[in-house]
């Protein structure tokens, strides 16, 4: 999950700037966000996600050279010149050899999906062989095994597109506790908290998507323990190490303060007993 912040509220007459997009920290660059301007009947405004130049043509130099035609020209000039007398006689010498038998060539190219792997391109080439065949010498036989090849490829791409959009779910099923715990970084105004996110190794966090790259990867790999536990609080740093939440504490302690603490008030920080217990 990466934080949205685009400066426009989400949520209709109410403060609701940050929001979860549902893609993954590897891919967030490769995604665009939008707020949508019309919110289809409801109360929160969609969230638009699209991928960033994708059916994009773009265009690629290939360059290839002939080793047996080099070394054909390598033997000729060595005959033909006397002596070299240094290294930048052989190194011009090695430069003309090598671009007289080199060539390239220019082609557009196609950014796929990131689903697309090598299995999908070699379907495709295949199927465009099977193609040329059926358009050469047309039959019936090398037109089924053009629609055989071209059903194959569909069929598969379809699977890596259902897998990889389930993978984007699982990642993300744990974006309701994520959103409670970037809802805690806010004051009840809804402007953004000052103070930083410390890490229990003593990094501090000062960018957003820093920060929600870090929350996010907390939730997906479940760390076996955390020494000291976040403290949201704005004013954190004015309080005494006896008011500090940074501090050691039992888990009988934390229950019995829990039973004694009403249902949806909040703490020093912010969190709600409800958001404890999810």
């Amino acid at each position: 999950m990466c934080v949205l912040n685009l400066n426009r509220f989400t949520r209709y007459q109410a403060h609701s700037l940050p929001d979860l997009s549902i893609c993954s920290a590897e891919i967030v660059n490769n995604i665009s966000l939008e707020v949508s301007h019309d919110m289809y009947d409801s109360d929160h405004c969609p969230i638009l996600l699209s991928l960033l130049n994708f059916g994009i043509k773009s265009k690629v130099t290939r360059k290839y050279i002939n080793w047996a035609q080099f070394s054909e020209r390598i033997n000729d000039n060595l005959c033909v010149t006397d002596n070299l007398s240094s290294i930048e006689d052989l190194t011009h010498f090695f430069k003309i050899s090598s671009g007289s038998s080199s060539y390239s060539f220019t082609k557009s190219t196609h950014q796929h999906s990131p689903w697309w792997d090598v299995k999908c391109n070699y379907l495709k080439a295949l199927k465009r062989k099977l193609l040329r065949k059926a358009k050469s010498y047309p039959s019936r036989a090398n037109w089924i095994a053009y629609k055989n090849k071209a059903g194959a490829l569909r069929k598969y791409a379809q699977e890596r597109k259902d897998k990889f959009w389930d993978h984007a779910c699982q990642e993300a099923a744990s974006s309701n506790q994520a959103f409670r715990i970037i809802k805690a970084l806010l004051d009840k105004d809804g402007s953004l908290c000052v103070s930083n996110l410390m890490l229990s190794s003593g990094t501090s966090l000062t960018a957003p998507l820093a920060q929600a790259s870090a929350i996010a990867m907390s939730l997906i790999k479940k760390p076996l323990e955390e020494r000291i536990p976040f403290d949201f609080s704005p004013t954190q740093n004015l309080r005494s190490d006896y008011d500090s939440l940074n501090c050691s504490f039992s888990m009988r302690a934390f229950q019995k303060s829990l039973d004694k603490t009403k249902n949806k008030s909040p703490g020093a920080d912010m969190i709600s007993k409800k958001c404890y217990l999810a």
